[in-house]
């Protein structure tokens, strides 16, 4: 069986996400696309530990942590590999969420500071 790569930065999902996170994609400018990491990986704590189900976080250290497949995850859990892309991309936005307010204290801190 072939050894899995893991792409650099991808060891947990907090790597995942990365320590520095690109929120463009979710419709942020551009000039507060990077989260300080202390304050992301704080809303990645809340996230994780607040936010997700137990089986969210199963699949998403799953898949993130170890690089496994949708379908090795399934057959792990004893659940189907559709199962299993819906408890990752709800946990996934979950987090977005979290981060997303996170960002949003942020900026309102910055403001203060103006």
């Amino acid at each position: 069986m072939p050894v899995k790569k893991t792409p650099p930065g991808y060891g947990s999902l907090g790597k995942a996400i990365g320590k520095s996170m690109d929120l463009t994609e979710f419709g942020q400018d551009p000039n507060m696309s990077i989260i300080d990491d202390k304050l992301m990986m704080a809303a990645m704590k809340v996230a994780i530990g607040q936010e997700l189900t137990q089986r969210q976080m199963e699949c998403l250290a799953m898949y993130f942590g170890e690089r496994l497949t949708l379908k090795e995850i399934g057959l792990r859990l004893g659940i189907g590999k559709s199962t299993v892309y819906k408890h990752i991309e709800t946990g996934k936005a979950k987090i977005r969420q979290v981060l997303m307010y996170a960002l949003a204290f942020k900026r309102a801190m910055e403001e203060d500071d103006s």
